[in-house]
């Protein structure tokens, strides 16, 4: 009887080590995938258009004529907003996007620097 016991509790560790290793193997996979997944998210950059670009600078053009920001504060926006094209991926051609902001040059709301800040930005 006591042999009988022994290979039972063998048995019992046995199938216990197996469910450990089964989970073990599974929680490695669920991290790897998770680490893709982030990894993914992170090449994934947020896409804008010069449509989308303007009116975000007409939000800040349109308080600095309301005189709600000063002029220091909108120039330090538009800086904020043109540095942030780094991290974009343009919905339109470099060339389409560049012509379409240089309307707002002869409005006075992009200087010819800003102008090449983008060009710079979007690499053309």
């Amino acid at each position: 009887m006591s042999g009988l016991a022994i290979l039972v509790v063998i048995l019992v560790v046995l199938v216990w080590r197996s469910i450990q290793k089964s989970k073990s193997q599974s929680l490695n996979i669920k991290e790897s995938l998770l680490k893709v997944s982030a990894s993914k998210e992170k090449q994934q950059k947020e896409s804008t258009s010069s449509k989308e670009f303007k009116e975000k600078l007409m939000k800040f053009f349109s308080l600095y004529k309301s005189n709600i920001i000063d002029n220091a504060e909108f120039e330090n926006q538009k800086k904020k907003l043109i540095a942030s094209l780094a991290d974009k991926d343009l919905t339109e051609s470099k060339l389409d996007f560049i012509l379409e902001l240089s309307t707002l040059s002869s409005e006075n709301i992009l200087s010819k620097e800003d102008l090449s800040n983008i060009k710079n930005i979007i690499g053309l």
